[in-house]
């Protein structure tokens, strides 16, 4: 962004430019100072494992595949800093810090045009950048190995877009693009697609809708045509789920076949607590202050932006019903998204706050609370609680069962954290080649046995069920990972 010669924009441009640099600074200074060390399950995360594996060998983890984030994933795995894990952690810091940087860009975007209010844009973006990113459920993601401060980036950034498509005239190409690769990240990211049609229809001027649409086209085929990933990909890395490539198969991986039964499967008498736990996440993440300013700020675009208030809150609501219906233990971080669309909306409150307050008696010092307060209180409040710093279960883990597996061992896993975690030790950092990792959750699946016996070529695992693979291998010990006090295997030694 060049900035204009006259001072008047001059100072406008370069107080942007500084708040945008706030906005990114405080999240990613205190993301690194909590930032988990290694693999770990902390924050729900134990798919850490097969995400990192899948990334750092270019593998297809599990559905639906993820493609974006393989790629992007491999990419940081290549930094030359601390370990693998470690700076795929550090990918969801950057990540969770440019969503926080595309909502102070989409806040400051959304003020254009708007008399009286467009100098607090700074101070708006700003409230809502940090009022997300110090939401408990938000910082949480930003510190482990997982896809959803990624997802976050993406959904600020579709946002942004669609506010510059609309109001900007920036070409939809590129709203196409980010909103193709995004649903590369997560496929949650269709629930924006009210958010494209408001900006292809508010941004047409002299063009018609679907002339709009056509030129948004190409970009979001482009971005789709990330999927291509998984067939490429298929058993070329250390972890394949599924066979992409076939189309079936394709279509069970991308479609997330092996969960859907888990959509929209919360059974109704359980509604109303789960009701009332993302109430309580959305009440303890954006404090009162906060909620006040959200509800100010959709009482403001009521009347200003109308027509971008239904697309966010639809998208919203869709968000928020795919949380509820969604029947797992951690289908709260699903939430995420709707989170950065509420963030925006306090964003507008704070602006519209902000306004009236200019020019009034300690006017600035309330402005100022108004985008410090709920955040930095939510930061000191939620510091420790969130501090991964010393997290070493899952590297203890890993370290204590590959040093006390005895040669040639066949590890039995049945639970995903486990095995992932060991995927990551045996595949990324290259520990006991001569052991067996197998998952007897996943034995059930002709895809999963076939993916053992190219990993592991002198096993013999198809047509066999666990007692009998354990029966085929008799010179192997046979070691079942159980959780005890002071170890994690038991041991059958082989003939």
């Amino acid at each position: 962004m060049n900035c204009p010669s006259r001072h008047k924009e001059i100072r406008e441009c370069w107080g942007r430019r500084l708040g945008a640099l706030t906005a990114l600074a405080l999240p990613l200074v205190i993301y690194l100072l909590t930032l988990a060390p290694s693999i770990t399950w902390a924050h729900d995360g134990g798919d850490g494992g097969d995400l990192i594996s899948a990334a750092y060998t270019l593998g297809v983890p599990h559905p639906p595949g993820y493609p974006t984030y393989c790629l992007l994933g491999w990419l940081f795995a290549r930094l030359p800093l601390r370990d693998v894990a470690w700076r795929l952690n550090l990918m969801s810091a950057v990540g969770a810090t440019l969503a926080a940087l595309g909502l102070y860009l989409a806040v400051w975007e959304g003020q254009q045009g708007r008399k009286g209010i467009r100098q607090h844009a700074v101070a708006a973006g700003l409230g809502a950048a940090w009022g997300l990113a110090f939401i408990p459920v938000f910082w949480s993601q930003a510190l482990i190995a997982e896809v959803y401060a990624v997802n976050a980036a993406f959904v600020a950034l579709v946002m942004w877009l669609a506010l510059c498509v609309g109001r900007s005239g920036v070409s939809p190409v590129m709203l196409g693009l980010a909103w193709g690769l995004g649903l590369g990240i997560h496929l949650t990211g269709v629930a924006l697609v009210p958010v494209v049609v408001w900006a292809l229809a508010a941004g047409r001027r002299e063009r018609s809708f679907p002339s709009m649409l056509l030129r948004w086209l190409p970009g979001a085929v482009v971005g789709l045509c990330i999927y291509v990933y998984l067939p490429l990909r298929a058993d070329q890395g250390a972890i394949t789920w599924g066979d992409p490539t076939t189309l079936a198969g394709w279509w069970w991986v991308v479609s997330g076949a092996l969960y859907r039964g888990y959509v929209f499967a919360l059974p109704l008498e359980v509604v109303p607590a789960r009701l009332l736990a993302l109430a309580r996440y959305l009440a303890s993440g954006f404090g009162p202050t906060g909620i006040v300013m959200g509800v100010l700020g959709v009482d403001v675009m009521a009347h200003r932006q109308r027509g971008f208030l239904l697309a966010t809150g639809l998208s919203w609501l869709l968000y928020v019903a795919y949380t509820i219906g969604y029947n797992t233990t951690d289908s709260y971080v699903y939430l995420i998204p709707a989170l950065v669309i509420s963030a925006f909306w306090l964003g507008e409150g704070v602006a519209a706050s902000a306004s009236w307050l200019r020019g009034r008696r300690w006017g600035l010092v309330a402005s100022a609370c108004l985008v410090g307060a709920g955040p930095l209180s939510a930061l000191v409040i939620n510091f420790s609680g969130m501090n991964l710093r010393q997290d070493t279960a899952a590297l203890d883990f890993g370290e204590t069962v590959l040093t006390t597996a005895p040669e040639g061992a066949m590890l039995l896993s049945a639970q995903d954290a486990h095995t992932f975690t060991l995927w990551y030790f045996q595949h990324v950092l290259e520990r006991r080649p001569d052991v067996v990792i197998v998952d007897t959750g996943l034995l059930g699946y002709d895809w999963y046995r076939v993916g053992l016996e190219r990993v592991y070529p002198e096993l013999v695992v198809l047509g066999l069920d666990a007692d009998q693979l354990n029966q085929a291998h008799p010179v192997r010990p046979i070691c079942e990972i159980i959780e005890g006090e002071n170890h994690w295997l038991r041991c059958t030694e082989g003939e």
